[in-house]
């Protein structure tokens, strides 16, 4: 358009170029650029327009599709709610259940085990020495709880010693009666199992089932990560029962300079 406005001043100036033509197609080219302006500013406006309105449909559905996740969330919210509050009456029940098991099952153990002693009571031969609650004789309850220990009835058998340990307290089998008891807590209560052991070698040194339960103190000591009290069990027991087999088993969980300074592991 400079071009044109130049060559009309250039005209106007020359007073040669008054050319009705030229002026008429100047204006006609004015005219034709006018008009592509206005065309592609509307179709500039009206893009404009249709992009304002999809991103307003865009925005309009993105909103829609937040609420309807938010009331989801909350409405799952709820429910993982109820869910917790159902699992945690779930555990409380199941716990009392086992509670329950456990007792029941302590209970029929129990009640095992005593009709065990009656039935042991009743093979009673009635020969002298007789237990006065039960009729059976020492020999008999030692030799019927051994036999339940072997064979895997552990309630059973402590119930039987327990019996010759009530009943015949002076009984030679009594030193035999309580290794047998604590032996029967091993391995699933091995505390109470010390107890016992402990038993037989303070109150029965000289009896033959003492170094064998000095040598099962040291073995506890020595899987519960106790190594010095294992290692001065197992020192008591060669020094002290030398000529057991407990002794040589004894040796053989001492270190060297440990061994050489006890006859019996030389």
């Amino acid at each position: 358009m400079r071009r044109y406005l130049i060559i009309i001043l250039a005209c106007g100036l020359l007073q040669g170029c008054a050319m009705k033509g030229d002026i008429n197609r100047l204006e006609a080219e004015l005219q034709a650029y006018h008009e592509q302006i206005t065309t592609a500013e509307s179709a500039r406006a009206a893009t404009l327009a249709r992009l304002a309105d999809e991103a307003a449909r865009s925005q309009a559905e993105t909103q829609r599709l937040l609420d309807s996740v938010t009331t989801e969330i909350r409405q799952l919210s709820t429910t993982l709610g109820d869910v917790r509050g159902e699992l945690t009456d779930l555990q409380r029940d199941l716990m009392v259940v086992r509670e329950l098991a456990g007792q029941s099952q302590t209970r029929l153990r129990e009640l095992s085990a005593a009709i065990d002693l009656i039935m042991i009571s009743g093979a009673a031969t009635g020969a002298g020495g007789e237990s006065e609650t039960t009729g059976t004789t020492a020999e008999q309850l030692y030799r019927s709880a051994v036999e339940q220990l072997s064979r895997g009835r552990p309630a059973t058998a402590r119930v039987a010693f327990r019996q010759l340990l009530q009943d015949f307290p002076d009984d030679t089998r009594v030193p035999a009666a309580l290794y047998g008891i604590g032996d029967s807590y091993l391995p699933e209560s091995p505390d109470t199992a010390l107890v016992y052991m402990n038993r037989v070698v303070d109150d029965f040194p000289r009896s033959e089932h003492a170094p064998q339960a000095l040598y099962r103190i040291g073995l506890e000591a020595e899987r519960v990560g106790e190594s010095e009290q294992a290692l001065r069990a197992f020192e008591r027991v060669a020094r002290a029962y030398g000529d057991s087999e407990a002794a040589q088993l004894a040796c053989q969980k001492l270190d060297r300079e440990r061994r050489e300074r006890i006859r019996a592991c030389r």
